[in-house]
């Protein structure tokens, strides 16, 4: 924990990463197409036991421990490009 000085957390609903599967027709017979949906179901449980929530919770309790690592949750909005810039070494051009 002493060995960084900010952790940074996207603040995200677990609740919103295990949505349903929306189901498939064909366009033409109309019937249910395979949607993947018992697949998506494990997803959901491994995404629902992961407990990302406590996780966070953790860090934050040892960081005050620490005092001097500080924990940051933000807007998961955008984030995946500055990832990818931050990667590829354009770090003036991040968000």
């Amino acid at each position: 924990m002493n060995t960084y000085e900010t952790i940074v957390f996207e603040n995200i609903t677990p609740a919103n990463l295990s949505k349903r599967a929306k189901p498939k027709q064909d366009e033409e017979t109309g019937q249910c197409l395979p949607n993947g949906a018992s697949a998506k179901s494990g997803l959901n449980t491994s995404i629902m036991d992961a407990g990302w929530a406590m996780f966070i919770v953790m860090c934050e309790y040892k960081a005050e421990n620490a005092g001097t690592v500080q924990v940051v949750k933000v807007d998961p909005k955008y984030t995946s490009p500055c990832v990818q810039q931050l990667r590829h070494g354009s770090q003036e051009d991040a968000c």
